[in-house]
């Protein structure tokens, strides 16, 4: 595949979520229970848009894909070039996975 375009990617920052502890109320005979909620840390979420063109034969398609990235461990005042490029070093090693696990998926079995 060749890539067309690749750019910036589009950074939202989603901060820390406490969840919540598993709780129970019980009121005359009947008992309510809450199952607890884990909560998460805070993280950015960078959305990359990108483009290419696969050939076969004399056809030539574009495609775009759209990816998500967390990058976690930074703090919410980070600089976006900061984010961006820990964001985008994480995606040849994505990508090859997903490749892999598109692989295993169309394998012939046994």
């Amino acid at each position: 595949m060749e890539l067309t375009n690749f750019g910036n990617a589009a950074i939202s920052f989603i901060p820390e979520d406490p969840g919540s502890p598993p709780s129970s109320t019980t009121t005359g005979n009947v008992t309510v229970n809450t199952e607890g909620v884990p909560g998460r840390p805070a993280y950015f979420e960078a959305t990359y848009v990108i483009g290419g063109h696969l050939e076969s034969d004399t056809v030539r398609l574009g495609s775009t894909l759209h990816i998500r990235v967390p990058v976690t461990g930074l703090p919410a005042d980070a600089p976006y070039r900061t984010v961006e490029l820990q964001a985008a070093a994480r995606l040849p090693d994505a990508l090859r996975s997903l490749a892999d696990a598109i692989g295993k998926q169309i394998a012939p079995t046994g």
